[in-house]
């Protein structure tokens, strides 16, 4: 009697040229969808990396962290924050100003979820190193007076604390965007946005 035998074949996962700008996998975030005015309850999965296809499915929410380099920043700017549009109209152009030494002259702003929070990315040509991107940021916004802190203004990659008992630091992960409740905005002088002030 003779058995078959099946090939053993791995999943082929599809290049997703988007999720590519995300390249460090490991020690991601994850979430359950929340219900509205709930929080999100995330959880690190250090198992395994993300791939594409979790990403892509969207039964949960997930978020990265920074790996040794990076071609991009984040600014993550709370709904109740003092720097929010609704209560400071400024203080993303003053933001963004701060940072301008840095060679970070324009940026990508989207919602970060339903709750009306933005994240700010800065993306740059050549890879940097995140830690030094990290105290270059929190240094250029906190001498032009922006307070680093949870539910105001916070930086990732963020400066991340020494550990001298061999434990790994890891930076602060961020939720990926234009994942439920996240779309990008258009500025309030592209023709778009001039449009959206006509209706």
């Amino acid at each position: 009697m003779k058995t078959s035998t099946v090939r053993f074949e791995s999943v082929c996962e599809w290049e997703d040229t988007f999720l590519s700008l995300f390249p460090h996998r490991f020690d991601y975030i994850w979430a359950a969808h929340s219900d509205v005015g709930a929080p999100v309850e995330w959880k690190t999965e250090s198992r395994h990396p993300l791939s594409d296809r979790l990403i892509s499915q969207g039964a949960y929410l997930y978020g990265v962290r920074f790996g040794a380099e990076t071609n991009y920043c984040l600014l993550d700017i709370d709904t109740g924050s003092l720097y929010h549009p609704k209560r400071d109209p400024l203080a993303i152009s003053r933001i963004a100003a701060a940072l301008e030494p840095l060679g970070l002259a324009s940026y990508i702003a989207c919602t970060s979820s339903y709750s009306g929070g933005l994240h700010l990315y800065f993306p740059f040509q050549q890879a940097q190193s995140s830690w030094q991107l990290a105290i270059a940021l929190a240094c250029l916004l906190e001498n032009a007076g922006f307070k680093l802190q949870p539910g105001q203004l916070e930086s990732f990659p963020n400066p991340k604390p020494y550990a001298a008992d061999g434990n790994l630091s890891l930076f602060n992960a961020h939720r990926l965007p234009l994942q439920i409740g996240s779309y990008l905005l258009m500025s309030p002088g592209s023709l778009f946005g001039l449009i959206l002030k006509l209706l």
